[in-house]
């Protein structure tokens, strides 16, 4: 049914999701520390699909007007603008506008993973 495809949709979506910090994390730590234009393309990059997917959950988020899925939803919302922001901050970091330990945007990195994870948990247990 209808259901069973949506939740499907959630699980790519999620899977999709799960991988961009985890993308994230690795564009920093495989860079050196000059700036490369590559580190700074990925990075805006990275920021663009955040701040998409932060849009699109907060559509969703709006269309359930406050159902069972709406605090997961939420939550994935949350974790992407935290993530956006981390990216944002990393490519400040990068281009010098901002001095900032890079462990700094690796935990707003792994605090967006792990709401991440809570909300996909908390539209399961909601889906099932």
């Amino acid at each position: 049914g209808p259901v069973k495809n949506n939740s499907r949709l959630v699980l790519i979506l999620a899977i999709f999701l799960c991988l961009l910090p985890v993308n994230g994390a690795w564009a920093q730590t495989s860079t050196a520390d000059d700036t490369s234009a590559m580190g700074v393309a990925i990075d805006v990059l990275l920021l663009v699909a955040g701040l998409l997917c932060f849009s699109m959950c907060m559509k969703i988020f709006t269309l359930l007007k406050g159902g069972e899925l709406s605090p997961g939803w939420q939550l994935l919302s949350v974790s992407f603008l935290i993530f956006a922001v981390g990216q944002a901050l990393s490519i400040s970091r990068e281009l010098d506008f901002i001095t900032l330990p890079k462990s700094a945007v690796s935990a707003l990195h792994v605090l967006a993973l792990f709401m991440i994870v809570l909300g996909v948990a908390r539209i399961k247990k909601s889906l099932t």
